[in-house]
């Protein structure tokens, strides 16, 4: 499934300048990779439907004053101008930039042979310029769904630390799932997906990995859904032993899938164990925005979970106390994860907090896939689908073709 540019026809004009030369790599591997079939789609068992991939929309930089891109059909050095709510197209001629159009937007596809560039990065498909609804200029990356995670899955799950091919296997499967998911869910803003932390990290082409090729490749297409519906796929680093429940940490309702308390050996992490010193000096700006009381006075544990993670906190300070919950009291106190088994503190002599001493277990908010965890499995011999089914409750695996009816 190719959806059409974000933006209206009206809103700009193809150009197609020819120009030899220029810089950048040489595109190698420029046939369709194993199982992929050009505009059709890719094949599944006997007597499935053909997997019609998605394509997917990564935002790469917003609210520029000018952008510059290599290796376009429209010119090897072009760019882009915002003057108002308009965009001016310049490419380059020698020393000097002479301006080619003016439009609304532009959508930049690769000169023959090679990749597109933005910000010294390297990427598969076309690049979408354009300014949104919001009046904000952005610069899009539209590429097909299994591209796009030849890029996320390295980048989630190191191939070259974690070299376990189920465990990247089941990292594909998530990624899949929480991108087709995503689908459309920023389309005021013109694209799907962050490509940082607040969705999946996305880096272009120059990340990817063999390895993680073939995990995405022996994967193509696969995604998990609960009641016909793709997953919610959260995955952390390393949950310290035991998963939580996604109401516990972020704010919205229990979901099922989601209900944490899966069991896992995540010991080959750096952070499965971890303690470290902090200096209220040095995380003030945070104990501002989600506290907002003050110099810190006092912390003190309300809830715990069953897994063992501080779910609730009261922060007293200077000019009144706060309840924080989940991923909120961990962001405001700097921890790598609500997993606390001992937290002691330094005063100073007026009364105020001046070190906080923790002791913890695992990186990051621990629900759903433990990424280090399903390391752990697959060198234990355990295969993507049982890792998947570990971790998220009750889902099934499915070929995606747009629906799963």
């Amino acid at each position: 499934m190719t959806r059409k540019p974000w933006f209206f026809p009206t809103f700009f004009l193809l150009l197609f300048f020819y120009s030899c030369g220029g810089g950048g790599p040489k595109v190698v591997d420029q046939k369709p990779h194993a199982g992929e079939k050009t505009g059709a789609g890719i094949s599944g068992k006997k007597g499935e439907m053909p997997y019609a991939q998605p394509t997917v929309r990564i935002l790469l930089n917003q609210k520029f004053e000018s952008i510059g891109i290599l290796n376009s059909s429209l010119g090897l050095d072009v760019r882009i101008k915002v003057i108002g709510s308009m965009l001016e197209l310049s490419r380059k001629q020698g020393n000097q930039w002479v301006a080619i159009d003016n439009q609304t937007g532009f959508r930049l596809y690769p000169e023959k042979g090679r990749l597109l560039s933005l910000d010294r990065r390297y990427y598969r498909g076309v690049i979408d310029v354009f300014v949104n609804p919001l009046g904000v200029p952005v610069a899009v990356n539209e590429v097909g769904l299994e591209d796009y995670l030849r890029s996320v899955v390295p980048n989630e799950l190191g191939p070259v630390t974690y070299p376990q091919l189920e465990a990247l296997k089941s990292q594909a499967v998530a990624a899949r799932s929480f991108a087709v998911r995503e689908l459309d869910r920023n389309a005021v803003h013109g694209f799907d997906m962050y490509g940082d932390s607040r969705a999946q990290n996305y880096r272009g082409a120059g990340s990817e990995h063999l390895l993680s090729d073939r995990a995405v490749t022996e994967t193509s297409g696969i995604v998990a859904v609960y009641q016909g519906k793709p997953i919610l796929a959260m995955y952390s680093s390393t949950c310290g032993g035991k998963t939580e429940a996604y109401d516990n940490i972020f704010k919205g309702p229990h979901v099922p899938y989601l209900s944490g308390g899966a069991s896992c050996d995540d010991s080959a992490s750096p952070y499965h164990r971890w303690s470290e010193t902090i200096r209220t000096a040095d995380i003030q700006q945070k104990l501002d925005a989600y506290a907002g009381i003050g110099r810190l006075k006092n912390l003190e544990t309300i809830r715990k979970s069953s897994a063992g993670r501080t779910i609730t906190m009261r922060f007293t300070g200077e000019t009144g106390e706060k309840v924080l919950k989940g991923n909120d009291l961990r962001f405001a106190l700097g921890l790598r994860s609500n997993h606390i088994d001992s937290i002691s503190l330094t005063r100073e002599k007026d009364g105020f907090v001046s070190s906080i001493a923790v002791t913890g277990r695992g990186w990051g908010h621990g629900v759903g896939l433990c990424q280090t965890g399903a390391v752990g499995m697959a060198a234990k011999g355990k295969k993507y689908d049982e890792i998947l089914h570990h971790y998220y409750r009750d889902i099934k695996l499915v070929k995606w073709n747009g629906s799963t009816d």
